[in-house]
């Protein structure tokens, strides 16, 4: 009897260890898989940064190579974000619907608004800052001439031509500053105020070539 029991202790014994062996092993297994897919995880978060900031870099290069090759037309893009930006009632941003006002076509010949400058400068109809300037003048012209002085868009016109008129002066500003022949969008070779004078030649550099010819 006691010998029997002493083999069902052993028999129980190897059987709880053969349970605790393959619930270890099961654990690791676990364990293992849940390392794995932690490790894809950051590889996936990885690749989608990478790839994130490569789109940004072939958005910056981009950027500089159209800054390179057409500094206008990146110089009038921003200059119309910021009119846009000054026309806070939205009354310049779109062409005017003209089947709301049938009369519109009887005064204003030649109708203008930002979103159509925009387009221009997209289109690179644009050869020099004072053709900008024109149609911007052209639109709060048409503003002004179609509606009376005691409406808002009357106003609206004064301010963004008040507001819109100090961006276009710092324009040009900045556009000599930046070395366009004359807001025309053609980089000069040299940047203003980078000239140097040239030194006029010594008394020894003229009486060089005759020390050589001896």
């Amino acid at each position: 009897t006691h010998l029997a029991r002493r083999e069902e202790t052993c028999k129980s014994t190897s059987q709880a260890t053969s349970d605790i062996s393959e619930l270890y092993r099961q654990l690791k297994y676990w364990q293992c898989l849940r390392q794995d897919l932690e490790r894809a995880r950051l590889l996936c978060e990885l690749v989608r940064k990478r790839e994130k900031l490569k789109k940004e870099l072939v958005k910056v290069k981009s950027m500089c190579t159209e800054v390179e090759l057409c500094p206008l037309v990146c110089f009038l893009r921003k200059l119309v974000d910021l009119l846009r930006a000054r026309d806070t009632g939205e009354i310049f941003i779109e062409p005017v619907d003209q089947s709301e006002v049938p009369d519109y076509g009887d005064v204003v010949k030649h109708p203008m608004d930002l979103s159509t400058m925009r387009q221009k400068v997209d289109d690179f109809q644009y050869s020099c800052l004072e053709e900008f300037q024109a149609d911007f003048h052209l639109m709060i012209d048409n503003c002004l001439a179609y509606n009376s002085k005691d409406t808002v868009f009357y106003r609206a016109a004064l301010k963004m031509r008040d507001q819109g008129g100090m961006l276009l002066r710092q324009a040009a500003k900045d556009l000599e500053l930046t070395g366009l022949e004359g807001g025309s969008g053609v980089l000069r070779r040299e940047t203003p105020g980078l000239n140097m004078a040239k030194t006029p030649a010594t008394p020894a550099d003229e009486t060089l070539p005759a020390e050589i010819d001896k």
